[in-house]
Parts: structure tokens; C-alpha cells; sequence
């Protein structure tokens, strides 16, 4: 029993977390005063967010599910190399999306009106480096068989 207390509170968890999500994308969808670039940046993170608790709901949940079985996880090497790519992936991307926010703040505090120039390369630093950093961590761990 004392096994099943951590699965269930994440997926308790998760599934507060996922409602919220959808919440709030459900939000942005509906009021159009709300796209802009500040709450569009945001929604990235909201996004990432929301795959990171569908990870991690069904984790719990297949634990649940198979914690009995003779399934064992390190026998199907793909599985753990898709799931730690998107884990590193969206938790990365989450981090640098914050810290777009945060940058994108900062120009809009100190100059009138915000710096275009560098929101073109948004996209590029928000998905691409975590995209390559979480490529790099996938490979380095099959080639050490870690998993």
C-alpha cells in the first residue's frame, strides 16, 4: 500500500494541473484581447507545461496498471528514450520560455516599445535549444546505456 501513495498523489496532481491548462488555453482561445505577445509567450509555457503532466499522469497510471506484471520497462528501451526526450524537453523549454518573458520584460520596461528585432529569434531560442540539448541527453544516455 505504502507503494501507491506517491502514483496516486501525482496523479491528483496531474490531473489539477491538466485541468488548469486547459483552462487557460481555453481562455486564450476565447477572448481575443488576450493574444498578444505577451500571453502568447506565456501560452508556450503553458503548453509544455500540460505535456510534462500528461507524462507524468500516465507514468502513475501505468504504474498502477502494471506494478503486479512481469512488464518491465528496461526491456523496452524505446519507451524510456521517447519519454526522458520529451521530459528534458518540456521542462527545458519551459525554462527558456520564462526567461524570454523575462527578457522580453526588460525591453519593454526600459525602451517604449518592444524590441521586434529579438522576437523573431524567440522561436528559435524557445524550441531549438531544448530541442538540441534534449537530442544531445537522448543520445548520450543510449550510448551509456544508463537506462
Amino acid at each position: 500500500m505504502n507503494d501507491l501513495i506517491v502514483p496516486i498523489i501525482i496523479i491528483i496532481l496531474s490531473l489539477f494541473s491538466i485541468i488548469s491548462c486547459g483552462f487557460l488555453i481555453y481562455i486564450y482561445g476565447s477572448f481575443r484581447e488576450l493574444r498578444n505577445d505577451q500571453f502568447t509567450i506565456v501560452l508556450q509555457i503553458i503548453v509544455f507545461n500540460l505535456i510534462f503532466d500528461f507524462i507524468l499522469f500516465g507514468d502513475s497510471i501505468g504504474y498502477l496498471f502494471l506494478r503486479n506484471t512481469t512488464f518491465q520497462l528496461s526491456e523496452k528501451p524505446v519507451i524510456c528514450y521517447t519519454q526522458s526526450f520529451f521530459i528534458v524537453y518540456c521542462v527545458l523549454s519551459s525554462t527558456l520560455w520564462t526567461s524570454i518573458i523575462i527578457h522580453s520584460l526588460f525591453h519593454s520596461l526600459k525602451e517604449s516599445e518592444g524590441n521586434q528585432y529579438m522576437q523573431s529569434y524567440y522561436p528559435g531560442l524557445g524550441y531549438g535549444i531544448p530541442l538540441l540539448i534534449s537530442i544531445m541527453y537522448v543520445l548520450f544516455v543510449k550510448k551509456t546505456n544508463y537506462y
